[in-house]
């Protein structure tokens, strides 16, 4: 299939309530899209939001990077163009992802396709309240939408981030799961304290580490049987940075072993 015209724009979505992360707020979703369509006018649509300090990869050299393919992709093949992002996806990883994206969808790769019936997934909520006076209310109007899982973001400050979350634990009450990320903020002394205060059997880490060394060593850490809640997360994290195969859902310990 022959790409036969590039549109790329950038959009900015500004948030009701910010987003904190470990080592930035978000104040704002800046995502890039691209817009690939071919001679009978079929379009495909990709998107990638690069959020800055997450990597490498910046806001302007990922704009940059798209340009760069648009000035040279229109008019040739989609499976060519396809091949040639996948070898720099290094590059830019977020631009190069958006534009496979919008080249997957042209060509109609099934994984895009919609399922034949409506298909209902639960999503995650993140919680934003810093005191337990903002907390309470906040995950409980959250419960009453419907939510069934939270996100909790630590990494700035841990002895906050263990009373935060015990407060977030100790509100949910056996309601609702919850998802701890530090976006790699923690060192491994931090993620081991923050491992050893967990007394929950319905949390995961994820990201706690941002070295592959760390990772592995904090993974040899959660063999433990102690840590069994952990230690299938933390398998997905070795497997994600050593080209092995992610374990499957079937591998992942129920919830039910607390950590000692």
């Amino acid at each position: 299939m022959i790409i036969l015209e590039i549109r790329l724009l950038r959009i900015k979505l500004p948030l009701i309530t910010p987003y904190r992360l470990s080592y930035r707020t978000v104040e704002a979703f800046e995502p890039l899209l691209v817009e690939v369509r071919d001679a009978d006018g079929n379009a495909g649509w990709g998107e990638g939001h690069i959020s800055p300090g997450s990597s490498d990869e910046t806001p302007e050299g990922g704009w940059a990077f798209c340009h760069n393919i648009a000035a040279t992709a229109a008019g040739h093949d989609s499976d060519a163009i396809k091949a040639s992002l996948l070898d720099s996806m290094a590059v830019s990883p977020v631009a190069a992802g958006a534009f496979v994206s919008a080249i997957d969808m042209l060509t109609g790769d099934p994984l895009l396709r919609p399922p034949a019936e409506e298909t209902r997934l639960p999503i995650l909520a993140p919680v934003n309240g810093l005191t337990p006076e903002a907390l309470g209310p906040e995950i409980e109007e959250k419960l009453a939408s419907g939510f069934r899982t939270f996100k909790i973001k630590v990494g700035k400050d841990l002895d906050g981030d263990i009373a935060r979350t015990r407060t977030i634990q100790d509100t949910i009450a056996g309601r609702a799961t919850m998802r701890i990320d530090a976006n790699r903020a923690f060192s491994e002394d931090q993620a081991k304290q923050f491992a050893a205060a967990d007394d929950s059997s319905s949390k995961v880490i994820h990201v706690p580490l941002g070295c592959l060394m760390k990772v592995r060593a904090f993974h040899m850490q959660m063999m433990e049987p102690k840590h069994a809640h952990l230690r299938w997360i933390c398998d997905c994290m070795v497997a994600l940075t050593t080209d092995n195969s992610v374990p499957s859902v079937a591998e992942r310990p129920p919830h039910s072993t607390p950590l000692e």
